[in-house]
């Protein structure tokens, strides 16, 4: 197999599955989502988002580092096919729906969601700092009789 890693270009997909209302994103925005989310976003995240605000990926595979890896589909490959867009509208996904996604799970700790299924989570971990957060993968264990998590 072929591994394809994000070297810089083409971060976005423009595959049509993934199409959302298109909210195009400015420092305001930025600023506005920081107070809410009361974080400092990644500039590396902020510069991406303004290229496109969400959607599906064109790299949506990453390596996971050696350890518990065991309630991952394929081991050490770890998948995420979209990011979530910001906006402030009730009726569709947003990064600013974080808070409401982590209490329906019970997880917590200061993080923003970037994507999940549920089942998986990609967030920005907060817990410990208010800026330049770890980008963390969270995996349900399938293998535990209560609702533990690999992290």
């Amino acid at each position: 197999m072929k591994k394809e890693f994000y070297q810089s270009e083409n971060f976005w997909s423009n595959d049509s599955k993934y199409k959302r209302i298109d909210y195009p994103i400015n420092d305001e925005i930025i600023k506005k989502t920081e107070i809410i989310l009361d974080v400092k976003l990644p500039s590396s995240l902020v510069d991406l988002m303004k290229i496109k605000n969400g959607g599906g990926l064109n790299y949506p595979y990453f390596i996971l580092p050696d350890g518990d890896t065991e309630s991952i589909p394929y081991g050490e490959r770890a998948r995420i096919s979209e990011i979530d867009p910001i906006h402030f509208e009730n009726d569709d996904m947003s990064i600013l729906s974080s808070e409401e996604l982590l209490k329906e799970v019970k997880l917590t700790g200061k993080f923003v969601v970037l994507w999940t299924d549920f089942h998986y989570w990609v967030v920005l971990d907060y817990r410990s700092r208010s800026q330049d957060p770890a980008v963390i993968y969270i995996a349900e264990n399938f293998s535990a009789s209560t609702y533990d998590t690999t992290e």
